[in-house]
């Protein structure tokens, strides 16, 4: 995978930290002034918007711009009246270099000089939650994707963005292009629309030229990351882990368990999309598992996840296609964490 058709678009005069508002990019100067301009992709003018001080990086939620500060503080204020309002303390934010804010989770994502991931949920009184690894990120980006945790996305200092799951755990990151002398990044998603042929837009200013970029990101379906987890419309969350190599080369298999305190008897309904169709109960520790030939993954099924509602019915909870993407080989391990 690579970012498609990377596209110049403006001037970013000493933006040192940037995010994004639906169809507004707000930027950070290093003479510590907020900015704003539309995510229009042609050169036109950022309007100053107020100060910015203490803030060195930003990341913009549902109503507050979120911000950090040299001095390990995790501040905000109200986005719509950052003139008058002010910035407000909220908690400790230890050594981060970069920020971002994911729809529609609704967390906060931050990358330290230690080389740790974070997540928090942004309100007072929460406290971050160490999710993995993020070594020499110099900017961090996320997108919400509808039914999923969404998208990271990481700049290193080598010139190399990244991507992985936002799912709360520790995951491989996935190289997906080299752009050479990024400082800043943010994302705009379109996770809230049908299936996109891309899934939004990836912005990013360098140095020391001082230009605004955009490229479109690639709609990579659920396969194409090793981990990651889907949730439910009611709430249920289930994880998969993807093994290559781990099973015959002729077969994909699936298997399926239940995680602690999560009540067994969970079905996943495996076709092959020719019209038959079984079942992978899972049963309590043990994972119930099944297969298919390789070549049957390929004829545009989809699995169904389905619990016990009472009454001996069963639902239908989540329903996931796009196995196309599954290598001969390989061995996909669902594990119904919640629900």
């Amino acid at each position: 995978m690579a970012l498609a058709n990377w596209k110049h678009i403006g001037h970013a005069y000493d933006v040192v930290a940037m995010a994004e508002d639906h169809d507004q990019l707000y930027a950070l100067t290093g003479d510590h002034r907020l900015w704003k301009r539309e995510t229009i992709e042609s050169d036109i003018p950022w309007t100053l918007v107020g100060s910015g001080a203490p803030a060195v990086t930003i990341a913009v939620g549902s109503s507050d711009l979120w911000a950090t500060t040299a001095d390990n503080r995790l501040i905000a204020c109200d986005r719509g009246d950052i003139a008058h309002q002010g910035w407000r303390l909220v908690g400790e934010a230890n050594d981060v270099v970069a920020l971002t804010y994911s729809y529609p989770g609704q967390q906060l994502f931050a990358a330290t000089r230690d080389n740790r991931l974070l997540m928090r949920d942004p309100f007072y009184g929460k406290s971050w939650t160490p999710i993995g690894h993020a070594i020499d990120v110099i900017a961090l980006a996320a997108i919400g994707m509808k039914g999923l945790d969404g998208r990271l996305f990481a700049a290193t200092n080598d010139g190399t963005i990244w991507i992985r799951d936002a799912a709360p755990t520790e995951m491989n990151w996935l190289k997906v292009d080299t752009f050479r002398n990024v400082r800043t990044m943010t994302a705009i998603g379109a996770w809230n629309g049908p299936a996109p042929i891309h899934l939004g837009k990836l912005y990013v200013t360098r140095f020391p030229d001082n230009q605004l970029w955009v490229a479109d990101i690639p709609n990579l379906p659920w396969t194409a990351l090793p981990r990651g987890q889907f949730r439910a419309p009611e709430g249920d969350i289930i994880e998969y882990t993807i093994e290559p190599n781990a099973v015959a080369s002729n077969i994909v298999e699936f298997a399926l368990a239940v995680g602690p305190g999560v009540l067994a008897n969970k079905i996943l309904t495996m076709p092959d999309g020719l019209g038959s169709a079984w079942d992978i109960v899972a049963t309590g520790a043990v994972a119930g598992r099944n297969s298919l030939w390789a070549h049957q993954v390929d004829n545009g099924q989809s699995l169904t996840f389905k619990k016990p509602k009472g009454a001996g019915l069963i639902a239908d909870v989540y329903y996931v296609g796009d196995l196309g993407g599954l290598s001969p080989g390989s061995r996909v391990t669902f594990r119904w964490a919640f629900g």
